[in-house]
């Protein structure tokens, strides 16, 4: 019974700092820029070389 006792007082003394945590993570993402959240595929430029021999330049 004292160790579910210790457990719940653990428990309970991190909720505060797990509730502070998801503030500031909330707060955080309503602070970035939009262009963060914004998603665009990426594509690979044209690649710009030639063979000669047996290296590719």
């Amino acid at each position: 019974m004292f160790q579910d006792l210790e457990i719940f007082i653990k428990h309970f003394r991190l909720i505060p700092c797990i509730m502070n945590y998801r503030q500031l993570l909330e707060k955080a993402k309503k602070e970035m820029p939009k262009s963060v959240h914004e998603k665009e595929r990426f594509e690979m430029p044209p690649i710009k070389g030639h063979i000669q021999g047996t290296k590719t330049i």
